[in-house]
């Protein structure tokens, strides 16, 4: 049953659900050495596509460590990827 406002329950304005608020990026947010970004995170800081970053994976350029099998790449190792091709 829906709720009087006709809203969906779980789903916020913009449709996504609350069960994944860390997919919501800040570019301008602080970032620890021990912060973890996905592809897609690196990407649109990047100005990139995501194809490009996973292509920097495959070459072993760029590192990344696995949970499961979703690449998730460190703030320090991005930070010497950037530097290493400067």
């Amino acid at each position: 049953m829906r709720p009087a406002d006709g809203s969906v329950p779980g789903l916020n304005g913009a449709g996504h659900t609350n069960a994944s608020p860390h997919l919501v990026v800040a570019p301008d947010a602080p970032r620890s050495a021990d912060t973890f970004n996905t592809p897609a995170e690196l990407a649109a800081r990047m100005k990139v596509s995501r194809s490009f970053i996973y292509a920097e994976l495959k070459a072993g350029r760029l590192k990344a460590t696995y949970f499961g099998r979703l690449p998730r790449i460190s703030e320090a190792d991005f930070l010497a990827y950037v530097e290493a091709r400067r």
